[in-house]
């Protein structure tokens, strides 16, 4: 003869059994109200950390091309300060885009009249542009050379 097995349990408490065959009460899931919810936090979330990172990598890209232009107009400013230069407007463009503009004036012309001087007073300003988003931004230097008059 053949045994058919019945359960022990009705069948309307087999849903709430866990794998032990423990019976399992006032357990229920999530309600799709809360799986959305919480999806939407997560998303908040997300987009205010990728806000804030996105922010730092623009701050740094600026700093570094502020960085770059100071070291073209020092190294522009070195270069004429050991040159023999005239007073006038001198320009030109560096490899990586960065343009430069350096202006040299004689200062003697401030000297009280009457007043003499063995040494020539140069005003030097170095400036160093590239343009970003559309608008030309850039840095400026600025410095005095003594030269002494040609005999």
């Amino acid at each position: 003869m053949h045994h058919v097995l019945k359960p022990r349990i009705p069948r309307a408490q087999w849903r709430n059994r866990d794998q032990a065959g423990l019976i399992l009460t006032g357990v229920r899931g999530f309600t799709l109200l809360e799986t959305l919810v919480a999806f939407m936090v997560l998303a908040i979330v997300m987009v205010v950390l990728l806000q804030v990172f996105s922010g730092g990598i623009k701050s740094r890209h600026k700093s570094d091309q502020h960085l770059y232009a100071t070291f073209h107009a020092r190294a522009k400013m070195e270069e004429l300060m050991a040159t023999a230069v005239s007073p006038g407007s001198y320009s030109g463009r560096f490899a990586d885009g960065y343009h430069w503009q350096a202006e040299i004036m004689r200062l003697n012309e401030d000297l009280s009249a009457g007043q003499e001087t063995d040494v020539e007073r140069l005003s030097i300003s170095v400036k160093v542009s590239w343009s970003e988003k559309g608008h030309r931004t850039g840095t400026e230097l600025h410095s005095l050379k003594l030269v002494l008059p040609e005999s």
